[in-house]
């Protein structure tokens, strides 16, 4: 919607602010990765699902105080969060996905 709204260029800022947030919620030692449009990936190494479960949690809560502002417009940014351990109930890398 930001990208039709007001271009690319500031589509472009919202996704950095996000994966900004991300990074900052994450150890460094795990990866953040784009996905495409909006969606985001993030591979937790050594990682509990407890502990998992807490990043998820600070990740929304984070975005749930975030905002993007644009000309003076404040826009609220929803969020998902799912889980999945990577273990071997996965047959293989695209179903994990």
């Amino acid at each position: 919607m930001v990208n039709d709204a007001f271009g690319h260029s500031f589509g472009d800022q919202l996704l950095q602010q996000v994966s900004k947030i991300f990074a900052e919620c994450i150890p460094s030692r795990d990866t953040l990765v784009r996905l495409g449009g909006g969606e985001f990936d993030i591979i937790l190494e050594q990682c509990s699902t407890e502990q998992a479960g807490r990043i998820a949690q600070d990740i929304s809560d984070r975005m749930d105080d975030f905002r993007f502002i644009h000309d003076g417009q404040r826009f609220r940014i929803g969020t998902s969060v799912g889980l999945a351990p990577i273990d071997s109930r996965w047959a293989n890398t695209a179903t994990l996905m």
